[in-house]
């Protein structure tokens, strides 16, 4: 069965459209809603850091954003992008995380993700990434999606062998690979908008309502 997540990324302003977004995931019924959390000076040269400033996960945020994922019963994990966040994403008991692709080979970030037991995404394309084996840890916490790097990405680019791969991380504006792999046991992450929003991620996003169409809901 195909487990889609839905990723927000930075398309949306406010904490109301952010739980919309979880309550749109929980109506087409979607694996789970997925949130990035990085820190003020990874985006300090950034040309857009006001306004991910405005929508930067703070550890208050984040509990908000569990506890009403909690309350409608739908999963909310995310994607830590500095060590010091993943302490207070434990105090939460959060379930899962995601590792981004320019953090595959952050060996870092990965063994502190690795300590906490949890299962983990992580972004990855043209090699067969490192199986993080520790005697402490379980050797199936990683869960590794193929990704292309380009935003947008190219639908052709992921027309790749990918054994070594549990699904995607898809960058297309489309749902065209989605349509693809609907019957196939695949985890599928994907960008996804408020219908009649033109968020700062629009050009490899879809809407809710092009998903449902898919989804046939």
């Amino acid at each position: 069965m195909l487990k889609i997540i839905a990723e927000v990324g930075c398309n949306w302003t406010t904490m109301e459209e952010a739980f919309k977004f979880i309550e749109k995931s929980k109506e087409l019924g979607l694996w789970a809603t997925k949130f990035q959390i990085y820190s003020d000076e990874q985006i300090k040269d950034n040309p857009n850091r006001e306004f991910l400033k405005s929508i930067m996960i703070d550890k208050f945020k984040a509990l908000e954003l569990l506890y009403y994922a909690e309350k409608i019963h739908q999963l909310v994990f995310f994607t830590p992008m500095y060590l010091e966040c993943i302490n207070w994403l434990e105090e939460m008991n959060v379930k899962y995380y995601k590792i981004r692709y320019a953090d595959r080979n952050n060996e870092n970030l990965i063994y502190k993700i690795l300590k906490t037991e949890k299962y983990f995404f992580i972004s990855s394309n043209d090699f067969i990434p490192k199986k993080y084996d520790d005697p402490l840890f379980y050797s199936n916490c990683q869960i590794n999606l193929f990704c292309i790097p380009k935003y947008p990405a190219n639908y052709k680019d992921y027309n790749k062998n990918i054994a070594y791969y549990q699904g995607f991380s898809d960058h297309t504006k489309s749902v065209k690979l989605l349509k693809k792999i609907m019957d196939y046991n695949y985890y599928f992450e994907k960008h996804l908008m408020l219908d009649g929003t033109e968020p700062l991620e629009k050009d490899w996003s879809v809407s809710f309502s092009q998903l449902r169409e898919v989804l046939n809901k």
